[in-house]
């Protein structure tokens, strides 16, 4: 999974190059970045493996912790597969 973060996290620098882009490996890490520094996007994985991101997106609602915040569901395993299928015509 940490593949899919770094490569999804290097097509969002070369897409949008003034992006502050930070990676978050599960909800944890996500709320503490969140609380030091409020995001404009999140990419929010739907697989996490201690809180799905929906859950987390809700709890970051609930909390007011987003509310300036556009999140988009992404599922990471999905980026997986089309990597290796690419790498392996």
């Amino acid at each position: 999974m940490a593949e899919s973060h770094e490569l999804l996290k290097f097509w969002v620098e070369q897409t949008v190059p003034e992006a502050d882009v930070r990676v978050a490996c599960n909800a944890d890490q996500a709320l503490e970045r969140i609380r030091k520094k409020p995001a404009d996007l999140m990419l929010l994985d739907l697989c996490m493996p201690d809180m799905s991101g929906l859950e987390l997106c809700l709890h970051l609602r609930g909390t007011h912790l987003a509310d300036e915040c556009s999140i988009i569901s992404v599922r990471v395993a999905t980026l997986d597969a089309l990597h290796k299928a690419r790498a392996n015509p």
